[in-house]
Formats: C-alpha cells, structure tokens, sequence
C-alpha cells in the first residue's frame, strides 16, 4: 500500500519549473538565431522534439494528443512545471530529434543536476607528472 502511495505521488510531483524562454547556446555558447534572427529557445527546441514522430514509432492515439498538448506549452515558453517523467521524455525526445550540440545544450537546461555534473567534470584535473629527480621504480 504505501509502494502505492509514494509511486503516485512521485509521478504526480512536478519537478522544477523549467524556463523554456531560454536560448539555446552554439559552440561558443552564443544563442543560436533562427531565420528571422531571433533566438532559438529552449521551447522551440523542446516542442519540435515532442511533435516529431517517426513513421516506425509505436505511439498511441493518447501518447499522442498529450505530447501535442505539451508541445504547444513548450513551444510558449515561461516557467513551466513539469514533472520527472515529462522532463525524461523530452529529453529523450531532443535525443532523436537532434545533433549532439543542441542535445548538449539542452539538456544543460532541462536537467540542472546534470549541468552541475557536466560542469565539475568538464573541470581541468590536475596530472601528477613524475618529478626529474624522483627515484624510478
């Protein structure tokens, strides 16, 4: 019973309001422009993801409407709350959809455990080179 409980709960949570206003950065980490030379955001990106389908996906008439119906948020952009599961499928969703760079860009800004992670690791690790004069083995 309480398995029951907290897996509701859990997937009724919302996870941090995520800013879907913001841009999205290039290699430089400039915002990458569109055609009209705004912006691309977070949402424009999100919400192409989640509106593409590709013949061979198995997606049902439900998984669909909701994905349209979170797309079209998205698209909005602001604060929008969503939940863990939500945040997982439109990640993976960019994923699909995407090349590397934009996957990497964000991905930053939906997860923001995973820029915190991304950025210890992207940290210069010190080497310990052997000295001239230390003994060798």
């Amino acid at each position: 019973m309480r398995t029951i409980f907290l897996a509701a709960l859990l997937a009724t949570t919302p996870a941090l309001a995520i800013d879907f206003s913001q841009p999205i950065g290039s290699e430089t980490g400039e915002a990458m422009k569109g055609p009209d030379n705004a912006p691309i955001t977070l949402g424009q990106i999100a919400a192409r993801a989640v509106f593409a389908v590709k013949p061979d996906d198995k997606i049902d008439d439900m998984t669909k409407f909701r994905r349209g119906m979170l797309g079209t948020k998205l698209y909005q952009g602001g604060e929008i709350p969503l939940s863990a599961e939500e945040v997982a499928m439109v990640k993976a969703a960019i994923a699909a959809a995407f090349p590397p760079l934009i996957v990497y860009r964000a991905w930053l800004l939906l997860d923001p455990a995973t820029a915190a992670q991304t950025k210890a690791a992207e940290q210069p690790q010190e080497v310990e080179r052997p000295r001239a004069d230390s003994p060798k083995p």
